[in-house]
């Protein structure tokens, strides 16, 4: 599971949580944590195992990306948004 993080200042995506292990990984395109999460949250399909951190669920359509306000986006909000992203 991954958390969008915004920046205090201006609001704008600065980096990205890896909640499993409380990783902060760095929107940078050569970063490899990176291009696994873009990887993960682009190949995700329905009814696949999600890891919360201290638990695991099974989904059907929630993704496993939160907004930076906490909420679950659905996997096609989710991939969308990933698109966007460098």
């Amino acid at each position: 599971m991954y958390k969008l993080i915004n920046n205090n200042i201006d609001g704008k995506l600065s980096c990205i949580l890896r909640i499993a292990d409380n990783t902060w990984i760095p929107m940078n395109p050569d970063n490899t944590d990176y291009q696994a999460f873009k990887t993960a949250v682009l190949d995700q399909q329905p009814n696949t195992l999600i890891d919360n951190g201290d638990s695991f669920s099974m989904s059907s359509d929630e993704s496993i990306l939160k907004d930076a306000d906490g909420n679950s986006m659905t996997i096609d909000e989710a991939k969308a948004y990933v698109k966007t992203l460098p």
